[in-house]
């Protein structure tokens, strides 16, 4: 690694082989701590957000928008799932799909059945259903 550009600091914990309420120590006992100075100095350019289908990430925004930023109509499922929807970046078609499956599908299994079909992964499908189910 280059050192200009990684600081390491280490710190030696305590030697004794047991804490105060008598667990044991992992070992080894060092704390390693690296920071980078190229982010501190900003070196790189700040990831605003995602841009991202049900299939994944298709986009990084590094810049703010000039103008009005793009804005979707409500999904109908309620102010968090938007909110949830617009932080993660998901397009209109995304939630098109999230919407037709909410609307289509008569339970949990089916609603993540449909969206991981539409290359969700099954825990963000699981955790979306308890949002949905929560704000409707």
């Amino acid at each position: 690694m280059d050192n200009d550009k990684i600081c390491t600091i280490a710190e030696q914990r305590s030697h004794k082989s047991t804490t105060a309420k008598g667990f044991p120590r992992p070992n080894p006992q060092i704390r390693i701590a690296q920071i980078s100075r190229s982010a501190a100095n900003n070196s790189r350019p700040a990831r605003l957000h995602y841009t991202r289908t049900l299939a994944g990430i298709t986009g990084v925004v590094t810049k703010p928008y000039v103008g009005n930023a793009p804005t979707f109509p409500p999904t109908g499922l309620g102010k968090g799932v938007d909110n949830y929807l617009d932080a993660h970046g998901y397009d209109s078609s995304s939630r098109l799909h999230i919407m037709y499956a909410w609307r289509e599908n008569s339970g949990i299994q089916d609603f993540i059945a449909y969206v991981c079909e539409k290359g969700m992964v099954e825990s963000e499908a699981q955790w979306l259903w308890q949002l949905i189910i929560e704000s409707c």
